[in-house]
């Protein structure tokens, strides 16, 4: 990705100006208008190494088009991509490993959040990816499957998504923030 792009991106979100209309200057990989998140303010960049989204710009803004409604910015541990691999669904194949970031389908961060409620048999508080709800756009919220107070139970991160820092429109340093790993009952991230 030219840093020039990159630059702008980050610029227009790190200063909370949303994008500008379809036409001339728009920037590319992101909506006419600026996505919202779980809060209904500008949604966050969750996380651009690795490259995350339906769209793999950054953030957790699931189109209409997205069948599976990536909305949710989760902080993977390790017993969740064993769970979500269980399901069929093998995100270590694609790199990802305990504490990176990624845009998790609704519905698979519901069944790891359900299996931990319901007391499924090695199923630990754990397995429940932490949520970065700055980061969460708007459709995790789509059809009630899940709620802000299910979000806000599993909440980690430092709700800032990638935390990039710019001065005068250049960017200085790009440092992805990474979470501790979760041990023992501390909060857990999200899901797939």
């Amino acid at each position: 990705m030219p840093r020039i792009y990159l630059r702008s991106i980050l610029h227009k979100i790190m200063s909370n100006t949303p994008p500008k209309t379809a036409g001339a200057g728009t920037t590319p990989g992101l909506p006419a208008s600026h996505p919202m998140n779980v809060y209904g303010k500008p949604l966050l960049p969750h996380s651009l190494n690795p490259p995350t989204g339906f769209m793999r710009n950054g953030f957790c803004h699931a189109p209409s088009n997205d069948p599976g409604n990536h909305s949710i910015a989760g902080i993977v541990t390790d017993q969740f991509l064993s769970f979500s691999a269980a399901r069929g669904n093998d995100l270590r194949k694609l790199g990802l490993k305990e504490g990176c970031r990624w845009c998790l389908c609704v519905t698979r961060w519901k069944e790891a959040y359900d299996a931990y409620k319901g007391g499924e048999k090695g199923i630990a508080h754990e397995t429940v990816p932490r949520v970065v709800l700055e980061a969460s756009g708007q459709r995790a919220l789509e059809g009630g499957k899940v709620t802000i107070a299910m979000l806000e139970e599993f909440k980690g991160g430092d709700g800032k998504g990638e935390r990039y820092w710019l001065s005068g429109g250049k960017q200085q340093e790009n440092t992805m923030v990474k979470d501790a790993p979760i041990k023992g009952g501390g909060a857990a991230g999200s899901s797939q």
